[in-house]
């Protein structure tokens, strides 16, 4: 019955992927505002843009 999109497995994985890289990423960005080293604005875009969708999916 799958559509082509893949097993439930794989879109699982992924998305506790997705979870996981974003929460990194926002524990990087937390820790260097609060060190006084922020990320570099390459590595601040990607969050911002993982936030954003990890929080519309």
């Amino acid at each position: 019955m799958s559509s082509g999109l893949g097993s439930p497995l794989s879109c699982l994985l992924t998305g506790w992927g997705w979870v996981l890289l974003t929460s990194l990423l926002g524990l990087a960005t937390f820790l260097g505002i609060v060190h006084g080293a922020p990320l570099p604005p390459g590595l601040r875009l990607l969050h911002v843009h993982g936030a954003l969708i990890g929080g519309l999916l």
